[in-house]
């Protein structure tokens, strides 16, 4: 064999050589042939995967002076998101009056307030604080009726979570107002429901109806009436001011604002309750707590109103705004402080951890 045929040899085999190397390859990348097992990593013994994060959340407050009727104030953050009403207050510059709305309600950058009887040209100062939580869903319901009723929240019960209030506003038919005798709203995480009311004199009978404020109405049914769930607060005034008032109870348009937070985020839930402007039996609100639900009701009879509030520790009011009593927890009253009440609230304490 000369060289020349040595060299042709030679190449042929590398040929043949590379071409069987390469024909597993070939195949697993056409399916031709048997694929490659995939390697699965075990975790080690005595090794566990780290828990969710916990849900955090900060504090956002707005407070203003010598509004009218209503009005958006700029908050010290922002309120997007889940947002938890920790506390409010509201009071008239000028004395008691009679009331046709009321509310507080969380506004992206802003927090809604509202306060006026029939004109609404009276000045009022407000301030109000939220917890906003980084997780968790938000809501909110529109309904009309009177006296006292609840309102199903759309989606039902959320499990692992739990049900806080973030805001609410009442109003009663434009160019109308009245006094109050009760007013609150309540929330019930098991049922999913919203429980209102806002009443006068007017067609209700109060025999017994002391011993329902902050308790569970799973026995009974509400002193009063839903007449409609609508679709927004607009679409539920109007339905107010385009009938004749109908029924015992004065009717009222109403809008709840909910938020469902998950459960880790709470150590706790505890109800308190009192006649004066501090909780009975020596208990003090909780450090975090947010609200899930308040009543007020005048034992005697209805009064206009002067101050309403429910001022949890979480409120930090600003600088020359509406200022805590020291000592006061509740406001509710009309011009004098003479005048009996009852009142119940309701708080989801966070964790401190969370914060």
């Amino acid at each position: 064999m000369n060289f020349r045929s040595t060299l042709r040899l030679a190449s042929l085999l590398a040929t043949v050589t590379s071409a069987v190397l390469l024909a597993p390859a070939v195949e697993a990348q056409s399916g031709a042939g048997p694929q490659p097992v995939p390697q699965v990593k075990m975790v080690p013994p005595g090794f566990t995967l780290p828990p969710a994060p916990q849900p955090t959340w900060s504090l956002a407050n707005a407070s203003e002076n010598r509004m009218k009727d209503t009005m958006d104030v700029a908050a010290s953050s922002s309120l997007t998101g889940v947002s938890a009403l920790a506390g409010f207050r509201f009071r008239f510059g000028n004395g008691d009056h009679k009331l046709r709305r009321i509310g507080v309600t969380p506004k992206d950058r802003f927090a809604s307030f509202a306060f006026a009887d029939s004109n609404g040209d009276d000045p009022f100062s407000a301030v109000a604080s939220w917890a906003v939580v980084s997780a968790g869903r938000s809501g909110k319901v529109s309904a009309t009726g009177g006296g006292q009723f609840e309102v199903a929240l759309p989606g039902g019960k959320v499990a692992g979570h739990t049900l806080v209030l973030s805001g609410f506003e009442f109003r009663r038919r434009d160019g109308s107002d009245a006094n109050v005798r009760s007013i609150g709203v309540w929330l019930d995480s098991d049922r999913a429901v919203a429980r209102v009311m806002l009443m006068d004199d007017q067609g209700p009978d109060f025999r017994g109806f002391e011993k329902t404020i902050g308790a569970a109405l799973l026995a009974g049914a509400p002193i009063g009436e839903l007449k409609l769930t609508a679709a927004s607060m607009v679409t539920a005034v109007g339905a107010i001011n385009g009938v004749a008032t109908k029924g015992k109870y004065r009717p009222f348009a109403v809008e709840v604002h909910y938020a469902w937070i998950p459960t880790s985020a709470v150590s706790a839930v505890d109800v308190f309750t009192g006649t004066g402007r501090a909780p009975a039996s020596g208990k003090t609100f909780p450090a975090t707590g947010v609200l899930q639900g308040f009543e007020f009701f005048f034992t005697g009879s209805d009064h206009h109103l002067l101050d309403i509030g429910v001022m949890g520790p979480l409120m930090r009011p600003a600088a020359g705004a509406l200022q805590n009593p020291p000592g006061e927890v509740i406001a509710f009253q009309d011009n004098n402080r003479d005048d009996s009440m009852r009142w119940a609230a309701e708080f989801a304490i966070l964790k401190p951890s969370a914060r």
